[in-house]
């Protein structure tokens, strides 16, 4: 199952709760995502999660396994701690991943950065967004059946 922007953002709701029940449904719902297609999804929705390493082990064993073979093989860094735009970003690079789940992370981002500006004060900012001009499209890497 790929996941939607609209179910994205539901599943974020329900990681950012503070009740843990939401957060362990929120958990067994991207358990049974798709891995591949929702990489870059499934690296922001634990970089936006207030759930601990340990629920993620714990309430999406799957998606913990590969994630934890990704910081193994180098490619994302400590998911010990909490992931930042910088980290998920660092991953969709080095795995190439299509221009799709690289233009979901840049609207993520986006949104964020205009959260962060109207938090400042600059409420006269309406909308924010990022343009992407692509010159040529590399090959995306496989990731592996192990991954």
């Amino acid at each position: 199952m790929e996941i939607t922007k609209e179910k994205y953002q539901n599943i974020i709701d329900m990681l950012s709760s503070p009740d843990k029940e939401n957060q362990v449904l929120g958990l067994a719902i991207i358990d049974e995502l798709d891995f591949k297609p929702n990489l870059g999804k499934i690296l922001l929705m634990m970089k936006h999660s207030n759930a601990s390493i340990k629920a993620w082990e714990e309430h999406a064993p799957k998606i913990h396994k590969k994630i934890a073979k990704l910081h193994s093989d180098g490619i994302l860094g400590d998911i010990n701690r909490h992931l930042t735009f910088k980290q998920v970003l660092s991953a969709i690079t080095k795995l190439k991943l299509p221009p799709e789940q690289f233009e979901f992370y840049m609207e993520d981002f986006s949104d964020y950065l205009l959260t962060q500006i109207k938090s400042m004060g600059y409420d006269f900012i309406e909308s924010m967004e990022i343009k992407i001009k692509y010159k040529e499209h590399e090959q995306s890497r496989e990731l592996s059946e192990s991954e």
